[in-house]
């Protein structure tokens, strides 16, 4: 099974764990709404081929800055 393991809110990135890479195409808040606001981010969409969208809980992800 195909899992989202990191995501770039910043290039709009996904890395899966087979090491694809997929497009960030829709943000979405705790109401619901689509939002470009990564902050206020709950959950997103992943486009990693033209027929596999992935949806993804952004909570269980843990922030992690790169120098």
């Amino acid at each position: 099974m195909v899992e989202i393991t990191a995501i770039n809110h910043a290039n709009r990135l996904a890395v899966t764990n087979d090491g694809r890479l997929g497009e960030v195409t829709n943000l979405f808040d705790r109401d619901g709404d689509d939002t470009d606001d990564t902050e206020a981010a709950v959950a997103a969409v992943v486009k990693l081929a033209d027929d596999e969208w992935l949806t993804v809980d952004l909570a269980t992800f843990e922030t992690a800055r790169l120098n």
